[in-house]
């Protein structure tokens, strides 16, 4: 085995290991700010239930972001 080559793949080794974690994280962070924002939509959802808005106006965008929620918490 050619120690230069050897040094050579440690190297891209590294570099590429460091580049998929960073990658993995970005994500992770993106993901938790994005379940937040949805957990936040769903509050105002419920307590614009409590004040009195129509089920029928709620309920479909109240579905869609309770199974984005599911998602987010499956993916995290």
């Amino acid at each position: 085995m050619d120690p230069d080559l050897f040094s050579v793949y440690c190297e891209e080794f590294v570099a590429e290991t460091n580049r998929l974690r960073s990658t993995s994280q970005s994500s992770r962070a993106s993901k938790e700010a994005e379940l937040a924002k949805t957990n936040h939509a769903l509050e105002r959802l419920d307590q614009a239930l409590k004040d009195g808005a129509p089920t029928s106006t709620v309920k479909g965008k109240m579905t869609e972001l309770e199974e984005r929620k599911v998602k987010l918490e499956k993916d995290l």
